[in-house]
């Protein structure tokens, strides 16, 4: 028999959830000969895998209820985050009043390592350190746009700007010079 039916149904790992999710669009309904081979066509995108739980071959069966599967899996990174790198003075986690917070928790120093998958939402903590003013992230020196996990490694640095205030001085009737003094928030 040359007309007996198959399926291949394709799945892609949603980047969050981590489940599979069925791409009805790529299904493929073909007919083929009785008891002959069949191979899935396998085009595996950039930052996924073929998920060890595909069928990719199989024998079509006389009564078409051959069903070949392909998962594709997303591949999984490290994403590190070096807190309290930039701004102020290192000698920050000596005071016990200068702590940093990372949502809502409150940590002296440290780093965040997390595993997540390919387009995965970064979710990146939000930040709050007495005297200064959370600048988002960096990476390489230039401030980190972006808000999912890239098809590699990812290290990022908490970005910090120091407080600053400026003090008009008024001498009265007389003079002073300088007539204004501008303070940083933990500098001498």
């Amino acid at each position: 028999n040359t007309d007996t039916k198959y399926t291949v149904k394709y799945y892609t790992q949603d980047a969050n959830s981590g489940e599979f999710v069925e791409d009805e669009e790529l299904q493929v309904n073909g007919e083929g000969t009785t008891y002959a081979s069949v191979t899935a066509e396998v085009d595996v995108p950039t930052g996924f895998k073929l998920a060890n739980d595909s069928v990719t071959s199989g024998t079509i069966a006389r009564d078409g209820s051959t069903e070949l599967v392909v998962k594709y899996e997303r591949l999984t990174y490290t994403l590190t985050i070096n807190l309290n790198t930039k701004g102020g003075s290192t000698d920050i986690f000596n005071d016990a009043e200068k702590v940093l917070e990372v949502n809502g928790d409150t940590t002296k120093r440290g780093t965040i390592v997390k595993t997540l998958r390919y387009e995965q939402d970064l979710d990146l903590p939000s930040l709050t350190r007495y005297g200064y003013d959370p600048k988002g992230y960096t990476l390489s020196e230039s401030k980190y746009e972006g808000t999912t996990m890239p098809n590699s490694d990812l290290t990022l640095n908490d970005a910090w700007e120091a407080y600053t205030t400026t003090i008009t001085l008024n001498p009265g009737a007389g003079s002073v010079d300088p007539t204004s003094i501008t303070l940083t928030f933990d500098q001498d």
